[in-house]
C-alpha cells in the first residue's frame, strides 16, 4: 500500500496538502470498515470463484462430457446464479457493499 501512495503523491505533487487531508479523511470516517468489507469481498469472491471451478468439472451423468458443456445457456445461467448463492455468505456480501 505504500508503494501506492507514494505514487500518488508522486504524480500528484501540486494537491500533496489535498492528498494527505483526503487519505485522513478517508481514514478517519471509515477507512477501517472499508478496508474489512475489501478483505470480506475478497474472501467471498475466491469461495466462488472455487466454487464454479469446482462446478465445471461435474459430470453427473458420467458420460465424460462436463455437466456445464451440455447445457442451455438459460440453464447455464440458473445453474450458477444457485451455485453463487449457496457458495457464498449473504450476510458478509451485505455488509461488504453498503
Amino acid at each position: 500500500f505504500g508503494v501506492v501512495w507514494g505514487l500518488c503523491l508522486t504524480f500528484f505533487g501540486g494537491f500533496y496538502p489535498l492528498t494527505m487531508a483526503a487519505y485522513e479523511a478517508f481514514r478517519q470516517c471509515g477507512g477501517e470498515d472499508t478496508y474489512a468489507a475489501i478483505q470480506d469481498l475478497k474472501v467471498e469472491f475466491l469461495k466462488a470463484r472455487a466454487a464454479d471451478a469446482a462446478d465445471d468439472l461435474v459430470d453427473d451423468d458420467g458420460d465424460g462430457v462436463a455437466d456445464v458443456e451440455q447445457i442451455t445457456a438459460k440453464e447455464l445461467v440458473k445453474r450458477k446464479s444457485h451455485l453463487m448463492l449457496t457458495a457464498t455468505d449473504p450476510n458478509k456480501l451485505d455488509r461488504g457493499f453498503k
